[in-house]
Parts: structure tokens; C-alpha cells; sequence
């Protein structure tokens, strides 16, 4: 350690300390930069999913540790949630031309299900979505804009097996202002709480089972 002469000033040429234990859990395998990511846990085992700028998702699952269990890719693909259910993780998708689907992955598998639309080229732009489970049952809920419609959608979908989806309830909004960024969390079938940005505002809402709202818009 030392100090040189800057003018008036004397400017040290210490490392700078570590702030904390950085690991690289994995690298990027496409090659192209990654654009979107997001991540879900179930039984000692993380699911992450990131999209990058060539629209390939890559879905990887490590355990706790980091270590690496399994890795496989979908494309193209605009961007992804990713939420866990029973026994396995649901991975919601918006393909390049706007449309939303849903598969599934059980933990440690490179086995993705075939896409289940859950509907059709309305995604489209660079609004985000958001998806949750609903904890202790086999649902979850996923909330995405309809730019086409003009309006935001949530929806309820029931997740008994692997392949099947079952759409129990739909709830749409239509913004006063504009569409903006969309999020959801859930704290069980009684209570989940759904947000948007309109303008300028932050608009929430409280949901019940079947989508009623019971709080809101606040």
C-alpha cells in the first residue's frame, strides 16, 4: 500500500475489500447476453430459467450448494417465469410472436413437457408478466398484457399433472392511463394479491379463489 501525489490530493493504491463471496453458478451456454431471468425453488433444488437476446431459454436446476443437476433450452422464446408447484415446476413462456404458454419440468429432468398454449399471440411488446404459485395447492397464476385487447389479464390455472392446465378463473383490467409493468404473489387461495403500473401510478388489488376482487383497486 502506498500513495501517490495527485496535485493537492494523495490518492491510495489499497485493494479495494471484498463486500462479499461472489460464485458463478453457471455460464450463459448460448453465448448471447442474457436478457431475463427468473427463478423458483422446490426441495433443495433451484429452477432458473433466463432468456437471452437470441430468444433461446435456457432452463438450468442446481441444488443449494450450486451444484449443477441438469440443463436443456427451448426456442424462441421472448421471455419466462418460472413458479413450483406440486412435484414439479411450471414455466410459463411468451414466444417472439406474443403467445403465452405453459410446461412443465419435474426436479433433476432435461424433460420439458410439450407448450400448452394458454392463449394466443397477445403478449406482444416489451411489457413484462409475472406468474405464482398458489401455495398448498396445485395452482398458480400468471398475469400478462393483452396489447391487442387493450387491457391487463390475470388468470387462475389448475396444474393437476404435467400436461394438463385447467383455466379455473380470468380477471381483466383495463388501464385509465396505459399498460405498464405487471406482478402477482400469493399468500394461498383466499388471498393473492395482484399489481400493476398505470401511468404513473401503482394500482393492487386482493384476490379471492375464483379471481373476485375483495380489496381494490387501491
Amino acid at each position: 500500500t502506498h500513495t501517490t501525489e495527485l496535485g493537492a490530493k494523495y490518492v491510495s493504491t489499497a485493494p479495494v475489500a471484498a463486500l462479499s463471496y461472489v460464485e458463478n453458478l453457471w455460464q450463459n451456454p448460448s453465448g448471447a447476453a442474457a436478457r431475463q431471468f427468473d427463478i423458483a425453488y422446490s426441495s433443495g433444488i433451484f429452477c432458473i430459467v433466463q432468456v437471452d437476446d437470441a430468444n433461446t431459454l435456457t432452463i438450468t436446476q442446481v441444488t443449494t450448494d450450486g451444484t449443477q443437476l441438469a440443463r436443456t433450452q427451448v426456442s424462441p422464446i421472448s421471455s419466462a417465469r418460472v413458479v413450483a408447484t406440486t412435484a414439479r415446476f411450471v414455466i410459463i413462456t411468451r414466444s417472439t410472436a406474443g403467445t403465452m404458454a405453459a410446461r412443465c419440468i419435474t426436479p433433476s429432468s432435461t424433460t420439458v413437457t410439450a407448450a400448452t398454449t394458454l392463449e394466443a399471440t397477445v403478449a406482444t411488446g416489451t411489457t413484462h408478466f409475472d406468474a405464482c404459485a398458489i401455495p398448498g395447492t396445485t395452482s398458480y397464476l400468471v398475469t400478462y398484457p393483452r396489447v391487442a385487447a387493450g387491457n391487463v389479464r390475470l388468470r387462475r390455472y389448475d396444474n393437476t399433472n404435467s400436461t394438463t392446465h385447467t383455466l379455473i378463473a380470468t380477471l381483466d383490467v383495463t388501464p385509465a392511463t396505459a399498460i405498464g409493468d405487471l406482478a402477482v404473489a400469493s399468500a394461498g387461495t383466499a388471498t393473492s394479491v395482484w399489481a400493476m403500473t398505470d401511468g404513473n401510478a401503482l394500482i393492487m388489488r386482493t384476490v379471492d379463489a375464483a379471481l373476485a376482487v375483495s380489496v381494490g383497486p387501491t
